[in-house]
């Protein structure tokens, strides 16, 4: 019993850190994005003005932009969750979140106590 709870936590961890690092690398490039799309969104605002671009070319300029923000944000989102995940997997998610757990859950006292 106790090497199989060893093997899901271990694993459990591994999986959450795998996530965790490919959500970075999908964070950085959605933030590449997000800064491509901005340009284009100026260049087209611009290129409006000179009668260069349609209004629906800027309009849907500022949807791409609008999308990747949004998918930047989402990626944020997963990532911060893949890094809960890491704590809870570690042990270390109450106390990061500062919560005081009651001397109860103690589990080293209970440990201490059934080996007397």
């Amino acid at each position: 019993m106790n090497e199989m709870t060893h093997r899901q936590v271990v694993e459990g961890a591994t999986l959450a850190w795998n996530a965790r690092t490919y959500l970075e690398q999908q964070r950085d490039f959605m933030r590449q994005h997000v800064e491509a799309a901005t340009d284009t969104r100026d260049a087209y605002r611009e290129e409006f003005r000179l009668n260069a671009r349609t209004l629906l070319d800027v309009l849907d300029s500022q949807n791409e932009l609008f999308e990747t923000r949004r998918e930047y944000l989402s990626k944020e989102a997963d990532e911060r969750y893949a890094q809960y995940r890491i704590l809870n997997a570690t042990g270390q998610l109450l106390a990061s979140l500062r919560v005081d757990t009651p001397a109860s859950w103690d589990t080293a006292s209970l440990y201490s106590e059934g080996s007397e």
